[in-house]
Protein backbone atom coordinates (compact mmCIF):
# COMPACT_ATOMS: atom_id res chain seq x y z
CA UNK A 1 0.00 0.00 0.00
CA UNK A 2 1.33 3.53 -0.78
CA UNK A 3 -0.23 6.75 0.20
CA UNK A 4 -1.02 8.79 -3.01
CA UNK A 5 1.26 11.23 -4.50
CA UNK A 6 -1.04 13.93 -3.77
CA UNK A 7 -0.87 13.44 -0.22
CA UNK A 8 2.80 13.63 -0.09
CA UNK A 9 3.04 16.92 -2.50
CA UNK A 10 -0.58 18.62 -3.03
CA UNK A 11 -2.00 17.82 0.33
CA UNK A 12 -5.54 16.32 -0.93
CA UNK A 13 -7.79 16.87 1.61
CA UNK A 14 -10.88 14.95 -0.08
CA UNK A 15 -12.25 12.35 1.37
CA UNK A 16 -11.38 10.08 -1.53
CA UNK A 17 -7.46 11.38 -0.99
CA UNK A 18 -7.57 9.91 2.62
CA UNK A 19 -8.75 6.37 1.33
CA UNK A 20 -5.56 4.90 1.86
CA UNK A 21 -5.01 6.35 5.26
CA UNK A 22 -8.98 5.13 6.18
CA UNK A 23 -7.87 1.90 5.48
CA UNK A 24 -6.14 0.50 8.40
CA UNK A 25 -9.03 1.80 11.38
CA UNK A 26 -12.03 0.85 8.51
CA UNK A 27 -9.89 -2.85 8.59
CA UNK A 28 -9.67 -2.80 12.36
CA UNK A 29 -13.06 -2.52 12.95
CA UNK A 30 -14.35 -4.74 10.25
CA UNK A 31 -11.34 -7.58 12.10
CA UNK A 32 -14.11 -9.52 14.97
CA UNK A 33 -16.55 -9.78 11.48
CA UNK A 34 -14.21 -11.87 10.16
CA UNK A 35 -13.33 -13.75 12.93
CA UNK A 36 -17.33 -14.53 13.72
CA UNK A 37 -17.16 -15.78 10.04
CA UNK A 38 -14.57 -18.26 10.49
CA UNK A 39 -15.92 -19.36 13.75
CA UNK A 40 -19.32 -19.80 12.34
CA UNK A 41 -17.74 -21.76 8.82
CA UNK A 42 -15.56 -23.82 11.40
CA UNK A 43 -18.96 -24.73 12.82
CA UNK A 44 -20.50 -25.79 9.84
CA UNK A 45 -17.30 -28.00 8.82
CA UNK A 46 -17.76 -30.27 12.40
CA UNK A 47 -21.59 -30.48 11.57
CA UNK A 48 -20.22 -32.06 8.28
CA UNK A 49 -20.89 -29.08 5.56
CA UNK A 50 -20.08 -28.60 2.60
CA UNK A 51 -16.62 -27.44 0.31
CA UNK A 52 -18.80 -23.76 0.59
CA UNK A 53 -17.99 -23.74 3.97
CA UNK A 54 -14.02 -24.45 3.86
CA UNK A 55 -13.85 -21.75 1.47
CA UNK A 56 -15.82 -19.37 3.95
CA UNK A 57 -13.23 -20.32 6.59
CA UNK A 58 -10.33 -19.91 4.16
CA UNK A 59 -11.51 -16.29 3.42
CA UNK A 60 -13.03 -15.15 6.88
CA UNK A 61 -9.12 -16.07 7.97
CA UNK A 62 -7.43 -14.43 5.05
CA UNK A 63 -9.29 -11.02 5.91
CA UNK A 64 -8.35 -12.04 9.38
CA UNK A 65 -4.93 -12.03 8.79
CA UNK A 66 -4.96 -9.05 6.54
CA UNK A 67 -6.03 -6.62 8.80
CA UNK A 68 -2.50 -6.14 10.58
CA UNK A 69 -0.91 -6.82 6.94
CA UNK A 70 -2.85 -3.68 5.72
CA UNK A 71 -1.87 -1.51 8.83
CA UNK A 72 1.43 -2.22 8.99
CA UNK A 73 1.97 -1.49 5.48
CA UNK A 74 -0.22 1.95 6.21
CA UNK A 75 2.48 2.84 8.49
CA UNK A 76 5.24 2.04 6.84
CA UNK A 77 4.59 4.11 3.84
CA UNK A 78 2.99 6.88 6.02
CA UNK A 79 6.56 7.01 8.21
CA UNK A 80 8.18 7.55 5.11
CA UNK A 81 6.51 11.08 4.56
CA UNK A 82 9.32 13.65 5.43
CA UNK A 83 7.11 16.41 6.07
CA UNK A 84 3.75 14.76 7.70
CA UNK A 85 0.68 16.87 7.30
CA UNK A 86 -1.53 16.84 10.92
CA UNK A 87 -3.62 14.06 9.22
CA UNK A 88 -1.01 11.67 7.92
CA UNK A 89 0.62 11.52 11.63
CA UNK A 90 -2.71 11.20 13.09
CA UNK A 91 -3.10 8.37 10.97
CA UNK A 92 0.12 6.70 11.32
CA UNK A 93 -0.27 6.86 14.57
CA UNK A 94 -3.94 4.61 13.98
CA UNK A 95 -2.58 2.63 11.57
CA UNK A 96 0.28 1.14 14.19
CA UNK A 97 -2.84 1.19 16.84
CA UNK A 98 -4.67 -1.39 13.90
CA UNK A 99 -1.23 -3.47 13.55
CA UNK A 100 -2.21 -4.76 17.25
CA UNK A 101 -5.53 -4.84 16.15
CA UNK A 102 -5.76 -8.93 17.04
CA UNK A 103 -4.21 -8.79 20.85
CA UNK A 104 -5.93 -5.56 21.46
CA UNK A 105 -10.00 -6.94 20.76
CA UNK A 106 -8.56 -10.11 23.12
CA UNK A 107 -7.53 -8.10 25.43
CA UNK A 108 -10.90 -6.04 25.45
CA UNK A 109 -12.61 -9.07 25.87
CA UNK A 110 -10.74 -10.10 28.53
CA UNK A 111 -11.11 -6.82 30.30
CA UNK A 112 -15.02 -7.23 29.93
CA UNK A 113 -15.24 -10.60 30.83
CA UNK A 114 -12.91 -9.82 34.25
CA UNK A 115 -15.15 -7.03 34.82
CA UNK A 116 -18.50 -8.79 34.00
CA UNK A 117 -19.83 -5.93 31.83
CA UNK A 118 -23.22 -6.88 30.08
CA UNK A 119 -21.47 -4.59 27.05
CA UNK A 120 -20.55 -6.89 24.29
CA UNK A 121 -16.92 -6.38 23.27
CA UNK A 122 -17.68 -6.20 19.76
CA UNK A 123 -19.88 -2.79 20.23
CA UNK A 124 -17.08 -1.09 22.19
CA UNK A 125 -14.36 -2.22 19.62
CA UNK A 126 -16.98 -1.24 16.96
CA UNK A 127 -17.77 2.38 18.50
CA UNK A 128 -13.87 2.81 19.64
CA UNK A 129 -12.50 2.63 15.97
CA UNK A 130 -15.85 4.88 14.42
CA UNK A 131 -14.75 7.29 16.85
CA UNK A 132 -10.88 6.93 15.40
CA UNK A 133 -12.40 7.33 11.90
CA UNK A 134 -14.18 10.08 12.38
CA UNK A 135 -11.35 11.91 14.01
CA UNK A 136 -9.19 11.49 11.11
CA UNK A 137 -11.34 12.94 8.45
CA UNK A 138 -11.60 15.77 10.80
CA UNK A 139 -7.97 15.83 11.00
CA UNK A 140 -6.39 18.73 9.22
CA UNK A 141 -4.72 17.47 5.73
CA UNK A 142 -2.97 20.53 4.41
CA UNK A 143 -0.87 21.87 7.50
CA UNK A 144 2.26 20.38 8.48
CA UNK A 145 2.62 18.11 11.79
CA UNK A 146 4.70 19.72 14.56
CA UNK A 147 7.27 16.59 14.92
CA UNK A 148 9.76 16.21 18.32
CA UNK A 149 12.90 14.70 17.15
CA UNK A 150 13.98 11.29 19.04
CA UNK A 151 16.55 9.58 17.42
CA UNK A 152 16.40 6.25 18.71
CA UNK A 153 19.56 3.84 17.98
CA UNK A 154 19.44 1.62 15.11
CA UNK A 155 20.66 -1.91 17.03
CA UNK A 156 17.60 -0.76 19.33
CA UNK A 157 14.82 -0.64 16.83
CA UNK A 158 16.52 -3.45 15.06
CA UNK A 159 16.45 -5.92 18.70
CA UNK A 160 12.88 -4.63 19.18
CA UNK A 161 11.44 -5.37 15.46
CA UNK A 162 13.09 -8.78 15.40
CA UNK A 163 11.93 -9.84 19.23
CA UNK A 164 8.45 -8.56 18.63
CA UNK A 165 8.23 -10.40 15.79
CA UNK A 166 9.52 -13.64 17.02
CA UNK A 167 6.81 -13.25 20.34
CA UNK A 168 4.03 -12.66 17.85
CA UNK A 169 5.14 -15.07 15.20
CA UNK A 170 5.32 -18.14 18.54
CA UNK A 171 1.76 -17.32 19.88
CA UNK A 172 0.14 -16.90 16.18
CA UNK A 173 1.36 -20.33 15.47
CA UNK A 174 0.34 -21.94 18.03
CA UNK A 175 -2.79 -19.91 18.46
CA UNK A 176 -4.35 -20.30 15.09
CA UNK A 177 -2.49 -24.44 14.70
CA UNK A 178 -5.02 -24.83 18.21
CA UNK A 179 -8.45 -23.53 16.06
CA UNK A 180 -8.00 -25.41 13.20
CA UNK A 181 -7.81 -28.71 14.98
CA UNK A 182 -11.65 -27.75 15.88
CA UNK A 183 -12.94 -30.16 13.31
CA UNK A 184 -11.32 -33.22 14.50
CA UNK A 185 -13.62 -32.88 18.00
CA UNK A 186 -13.76 -31.31 21.30
CA UNK A 187 -11.65 -33.55 23.05
CA UNK A 188 -8.83 -33.04 20.38
CA UNK A 189 -9.09 -29.34 20.63
CA UNK A 190 -8.98 -28.64 24.52
CA UNK A 191 -5.94 -31.86 24.73
CA UNK A 192 -3.93 -29.76 21.82
CA UNK A 193 -4.84 -26.38 23.93
CA UNK A 194 -3.78 -27.60 27.40
CA UNK A 195 -0.36 -28.67 25.61
CA UNK A 196 -0.01 -25.03 23.76
CA UNK A 197 -0.67 -23.51 27.20
CA UNK A 198 2.32 -24.66 28.72
CA UNK A 199 4.41 -22.54 26.08
CA UNK A 200 2.44 -19.14 25.65
CA UNK A 201 1.44 -18.44 29.71
CA UNK A 202 3.59 -18.75 32.63
CA UNK A 203 4.06 -18.49 36.28
CA UNK A 204 3.68 -14.75 36.39
CA UNK A 205 0.25 -14.59 34.53
CA UNK A 206 -0.86 -17.63 36.79
CA UNK A 207 0.21 -15.96 39.79
CA UNK A 208 -1.46 -12.25 38.74
CA UNK A 209 -4.58 -14.27 37.99
CA UNK A 210 -5.35 -15.62 41.14
CA UNK A 211 -4.08 -12.81 42.79
CA UNK A 212 -6.76 -11.11 41.32
CA UNK A 213 -9.21 -13.43 41.98
CA UNK A 214 -9.00 -13.81 45.23
CA UNK A 215 -8.96 -9.85 45.60
CA UNK A 216 -12.13 -10.42 44.01
CA UNK A 217 -13.75 -12.92 46.16
CA UNK A 218 -12.56 -11.13 49.10
CA UNK A 219 -14.64 -8.19 47.84
CA UNK A 220 -17.47 -10.59 47.01
CA UNK A 221 -17.19 -9.75 42.97
CA UNK A 222 -16.31 -13.12 41.99
CA UNK A 223 -18.37 -16.38 41.06
CA UNK A 224 -17.17 -19.71 40.87
CA UNK A 225 -18.04 -19.60 37.10
CA UNK A 226 -15.00 -17.24 36.21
Amino acid sequence: MSITARDMTGRDTGALGRLPMLAPPLAALLYPFALEGFHTSVARIAEGASILSWLSAAASLALAFAVPLIAMLAAMSLSGIERPTAAQLRAKRMALLAVVAPTLFVFVGVVLTMLHDPVPDTWLWVACWAIALALLLRSDNSVPAVLAPRPIPAPLRVAHGVSALALVMIFLTLHIANHLTFPAGEGTYNAVMKVFRHVYRNDIRSRWWWRSSFSRLALGSFSPGG
